[in-house]
């Protein structure tokens, strides 16, 4: 009978370490997850920030105008683009006229 007991409480104590061992690699990879979320979010900002000094450093004529000197021929990506560049040709040929 005695046995048992100490078989029984053996058992329990397995189970509760093995519990435990679980809970602990949760508490792991919640915390890596966690890290890496806070550090996508670094670079997301470091990408914005790098793209709003861009985008201060550069205006729409000038590099227009560095495009042209390269020789490129690069077609609008978004349809936005596409109105201001119909919009900007137009001006052009006004200008001309």
């Amino acid at each position: 009978m005695r046995a048992k007991y100490i078989s029984v409480i053996v058992l329990g104590l397995l189970i509760g370490l093995v519990l435990l061992n679980q809970r602990h690699r949760r508490v792991d990879a919640m915390h890596d997850m966690m890290k890496m979320h806070r550090d996508m979010n670094r670079t997301r900002q470091a990408i914005w920030a790098h793209q709003a000094a861009i985008a201060d450093r550069i205006h729409p004529a000038e590099l227009e105008k560095a495009v042209e000197r390269a020789g490129l021929k690069l077609e609008p990506i978004t349809p936005a683009s596409a109105a201001f560049e119909h919009v900007t040709r137009r001006r052009e040929l006004e200008a001309i006229e």
